[in-house]
């Protein structure tokens, strides 16, 4: 009798194994297919919304990589300071959208080879203001964008007095309201705003030897996916893809 009592518990661990083990390789394989990509839809040309859907460079870049991947892409949208942890977290797979390689960052998530580089580092005033040099912002109030490479380049700087804001938007808003003597960002996204408010109202001073470089960011916990996208990514670059969508999104204008 105990023997049957063993065996059947034994039959019934089993079948219980096998059961959670089929379950949960269908889940996985449900889910393999579809990359989710954490982005800030806050930063034009890179990535921003229009009329309800995701756009920008940045968002042509990945759809081409997935297209080259035969997998289906998930937006999220996410405040520019919680990207990191939220790949961390497995929250999302990948984010695109104006990351620049960083020592601390790269102890934690994969960069890709960088699709743009020498994007300048620019100080942002309102004529009459004149700055020349980075030692013009010694104390005075310095607008930067959280978590972007001028936050982190100014913060290791004594002098300036540094005033975080989340995007763009906000930051022109502030220096148009006389919120601060400047605005320190690189040139490309903030080309669109300087357009938009009139370009003749602003002085831009570039920072000598520094500049922004963008690349895509995969979890560690996801190696494969990370050379998948590597690979892909060399290929659209080979292919002159990524010229293309450059010219498209009018990045150097």
């Amino acid at each position: 009798m105990k023997k049957i009592i063993i065996l059947s518990l034994t039959i019934i661990i089993l079948i219980g194994t096998f059961w959670l083990t089929q379950k949960l390789f269908h889940k996985s394989k449900n889910t393999s297919n579809v990359i989710k990509v954490g982005v800030t839809a806050d930063y034009p040309p890179f990535v921003y919304l229009e009329n309800h859907e995701f756009v920008g460079f940045d968002i042509d870049l990945i759809k081409e990589i997935a297209q080259k991947l035969n997998k289906k892409i998930k937006f999220i949208d996410m405040t520019f300071n919680v990207l990191i942890t939220g790949i961390q977290q497995g929250k999302i797979d990948v984010v695109v959208g104006g990351l620049s390689p960083d020592p601390a960052r790269e102890k934690q998530v994969f960069f890709t080879t960088p699709y743009l580089t020498d994007d300048p580092l620019v100080i942002i005033t309102r004529i009459p203001q004149v700055t020349k040099t980075i030692n013009d912002l010694i104390g005075k109030t310095v607008i930067v964008n959280e978590g972007y490479t001028a936050d982190l380049y100014l913060s290791k700087i004594d002098g300036p007095i540094l005033k975080r804001l989340p995007s763009v938007t906000d930051a022109i808003m502030a220096l148009n309201a006389d919120k601060a003597f400047a605005f320190v960002s690189a040139l490309i996204p903030i080309n669109p705003y300087l357009k938009q408010h009139g370009k003749e109202q602003f002085n831009i001073c570039p920072i000598e030897k520094i500049s922004e470089e963008y690349a895509i960011v995969v979890s560690k916990k996801q190696p494969l996916l990370y050379q998948q996208i590597e690979t892909a990514l060399q290929s659209i670059i080979k292919d002159g893809i990524v010229e293309k969508l450059k010219e498209k999104w009018k990045l150097y204008d």
